[in-house]
């Protein structure tokens, strides 16, 4: 018989055994395995450390004869012992949003959190009111709209949220590439401007050169400082003198 699908053996630094049950309950499901060997199914499966376990906790009778079922709840009671409900509630409403997690994080981290609170019908409104409480100062305006808004439920709040964060990162993103174009238009010089500068640069040496060569021409250049038609530099000043 072909069998779909390979769980590989139970590692608790990868996975709570809980997620691991379910995934072999998913793996009998789709191979259609009969009852009286699902337990053989689940030992050759588990790995070999946890099985020496269930030998150990199975004692004297071996693991094999033990239903599937007997077999999981005994290694739940190991590797998940069940919780204390009042300290997974402290840890639940301790939960604020860091600066650099996304409301869709925040909610699924809120979601795992109330995993062991015991909320039964009052969960969705616990998730609503550590939602709103617990927002990032960013989304202060956000806060205030929520904690106003009648009849407010946790998929209202959620999608709201959401949306903030979207418009709020549309904005930053606008902004951003504004700021980048008006950087460029600073940065951006004229070649032909450049050019105009060299020239002038140029000819300014040029006849500076020519008046040190021609002490004749200092005369005329005087002249026209006492004119007011030309600036006198420090190298020419000095000439004069």
């Amino acid at each position: 018989m072909a069998v779909y699908g390979n769980i590989g053996p139970f590692d608790n630094t990868v996975e709570s055994f809980e997620d691991y049950a379910d995934r072999c309950d998913a793996f009998i499901v789709a191979n259609d395995i009969a009852e009286a060997r699902q337990a053989n199914f689940f030992l050759a499966m588990v790995g070999a450390e946890t099985f020496k376990l269930l030998k150990t906790v199975c004692s004297p009778d071996k693991p094999c004869t033990q239903t599937y079922a007997h077999l999981k709840t005994i290694l739940k009671g190991h590797f998940s012992p069940k919780p204390i409900v009042i300290a997974e509630r402290f840890k639940f409403w301790a939960a604020s949003q860091s600066e650099t997690e996304s409301v869709a994080d925040f909610i699924v981290r809120l979601k795992n959190l109330a995993t062991h609170c015991d909320f039964n019908a009052f969960l969705l409104e616990a998730l609503r009111d550590r939602l709103v409480s617990g927002l990032h100062t960013r989304f202060v305006k956000t806060q205030t709209q929520l904690l106003s808004t009648a009849d407010l439920t946790f998929e209202k709040a959620k999608t709201k949220c959401l949306a903030d964060e979207m418009a709020g990162i549309a904005t930053r993103e606008h902004i951003d590439a504004g700021s980048s174009v008006s950087t460029n238009r600073l940065n951006w010089r004229s070649p032909q401007g450049q050019g105009r500068r060299g020239q002038g640069t140029k000819e300014t040496t040029t006849s500076t050169i020519g008046l040190i060569s021609n002490p004749g021409k200092l005369t005329v250049h005087n002249h026209a400082i006492a004119a007011g038609e030309a600036t006198t530099s420090p190298m020419i000043a000095g000439f004069a003198r």
